[in-house]
């Protein structure tokens, strides 16, 4: 897989629940801050699904699109 650091992923394990960057890896797993809530996770690296979206993008819109669309 092609994450690296400063992609943004949701977790497939928590259905896309929230939207996530990545500040670090090591090994298989990924060190997650997310993007709209003051919030740090960890996460393997094949629970991740990069979401497309660069750290320009308006991370309030995109959660709005994330609500009505299916990221799975």
């Amino acid at each position: 897989m092609d994450i690296k650091v400063g992609d943004f992923v949701t977790r497939i394990s928590h259905k896309h629940d929230m939207i996530f960057k990545v500040i670090g890896i090591e090994g298989d797993i990924c060190y997650l801050k997310g993007a709209n809530v003051r919030l740090y996770a960890d996460s393997n690296v094949e629970d991740l699904v990069k979401t497309g979206f660069k750290e320009s993008d308006d991370l309030d819109i995109v959660e709005r699109i994330k609500d009505t669309t299916n990221l799975d």
